[in-house]
């Protein structure tokens, strides 16, 4: 399980910084650490057996939202570091979450929930033998 959670936080905080520096030419040490976290949060809410495939779109959504929100508060309003603004943006949240975004996060949900599941099948088949 200890290998199962490391990949994916791996496999989050590279993914995650790769897509920054395609998006912005460029992405922040902490946003990897933020990616990671995001990866863990979203393997745990796709592997809920109970629940539909929008609910773990929207909840999944939620996640990221709540955990950027918190980070940039943290590393942008806290320390000054100044890693991302959205404060250019219709609606956002002191700069820091907006609904385009969250839009993003949403679409982005749907190629992630296939990555995990496809994790945990192989981590179920090794587990097998």
């Amino acid at each position: 399980m200890i290998v199962e959670h490391l990949s994916v936080y791996i496999s989050g905080a590279l993914v995650y910084s790769a897509l920054e520096v395609l998006w912005r030419g460029f992405t922040h040490w902490t946003m990897a650490l933020t990616g990671g976290v995001c990866a863990i949060m979203l393997y745990m809410v796709f592997n809920i057996n109970r629940m539909s495939f929008l609910k773990k779109l929207v909840l999944g959504t939620v996640v990221i939202t709540t955990i950027e929100f918190i980070v940039g508060i943290i590393v942008n309003l806290g320390l000054g570091w100044h890693i991302w603004d959205y404060s250019s943006q219709k609606y956002h949240v002191l700069g820091q979450i907006c609904p385009k975004f969250v839009l993003y996060w949403f679409l982005l949900n749907i190629p992630v929930f296939l990555f995990c599941k496809g994790i945990r099948i192989i981590f179920t088949r090794l587990e097998r033998q």
